[in-house]
């Protein structure tokens, strides 16, 4: 009997594959983003929602600090399609300076209309010293969501497939911890919100190499 080349291997597994819809790893992420934004719900309950969530939800700066992690956690989903497959591309970070930008120039605009001595408070708002750290632990339930997916796919590149699922956990859950916070400066969103989506980016990209492997 004759050894088997690696080749003949290959074309063997090939010819037992079964096709698998490209959607399929879309509703896959539909559905650990939901687990995972389920659980980061009960948080915010846990937390409280804002008492005038329904007053700030007409204003426009609820709105704008919305669609700034919402832009955020949209990048890196979309990464994270790419990156679950073994010829992906590395992802282009510097697309994030498109909605920090953004929202830097809003930031500068309200500074420019605040009140004299309004600027600490813009900076510090309320919430400060908690901001970035509920939304690392919101960004958890989220973040194990994502990881059970990107199991079932076939990363190469660990640590930045585990850096691009913490950047879309953090900004996932920035996005549901709107429903708790009562800052409405966006100088407050720009540094502590970033911060807390950074962290878990981070995070992400230390565990990667160990949870991600296949």
């Amino acid at each position: 009997m004759t050894e088997r080349t690696t080749e003949a291997l290959i074309d063997e597994l090939a010819a037992e594959a079964i096709a698998v819809s490209p959607s399929a790893s879309l509703w896959r992420f539909v559905t650990g983003f939901t687990l995972g934004g389920l659980v980061a719900l009960l948080g915010v309950y846990i937390l409280g929602w804002r008492e005038d969530l329904s007053i700030a939800a007409l204003a426009i700066n609820f709105w704008v600090k919305l669609a700034y992690t919402s832009a955020l956690c949209a990048f890196g989903v979309h990464w994270l399609r790419q990156m679950g497959r073994p010829e992906a591309q590395q992802p282009r970070w510097q697309w994030l300076l498109v909605p920090i930008s953004v929202l830097a120039i809003i930031a500068f605009f309200q500074i420019m209309r605040a009140a004299p001595g309004a600027m600490p408070y813009m900076l510090f708002g309320d919430s400060w010293r908690v901001c970035a750290r509920n939304i690392v632990a919101l960004a958890l339930p989220i973040y194990l969501g994502v990881l059970w997916v990107m199991r079932k796919l076939a990363p190469t590149d660990l640590r930045v497939a585990g850096a691009t699922t913490g950047l879309a956990s953090g900004a996932a859950a920035a996005s549901v911890y709107c429903l708790h916070c009562p800052e409405t400066s966006m100088l407050f969103v720009l540094i502590w919100y970033s911060l807390g989506i950074a962290i878990a980016t981070a995070i992400g990209a230390l565990l990667g190499p160990r949870l991600l492997n296949w």
